[in-house]
């Protein structure tokens, strides 16, 4: 069996079996626009809530994408700098 890492990983494999839900989560809002409104989430406090956290993920996102692209050694797995915080193998 073949066990080589790639710079890519199992993303590729990930997307194509995630496809059909997307797909499916689009039909079904497209269908039904209302479906998943949260009628609390308008208030300003949830907003900044919000906005807070995604700041936070995209900070902590564009981190572990430039210390991956760094150091990514083919065949090794990255277990130092945000990998050594979060793992999922």
């Amino acid at each position: 069996m073949k066990n080589d890492m790639t710079l890519m990983g199992i993303g590729p494999r990930l997307g194509l079996i995630s496809l059909p839900y997307v797909l499916l989560a689009l039909a079904v809002m497209y269908r039904f626009p209302g479906f998943l409104k949260l009628t609390f989430a308008a208030a300003p406090v949830f907003r900044v809530i919000a906005v807070f956290w995604l700041a936070v993920g995209f900070i902590f996102w564009t981190f572990s994408a430039i210390y991956f692209i760094r150091n990514f050694k083919p065949g090794e797995l990255l277990t130092s700098g945000p990998f050594a915080i979060c793992r999922n193998p």
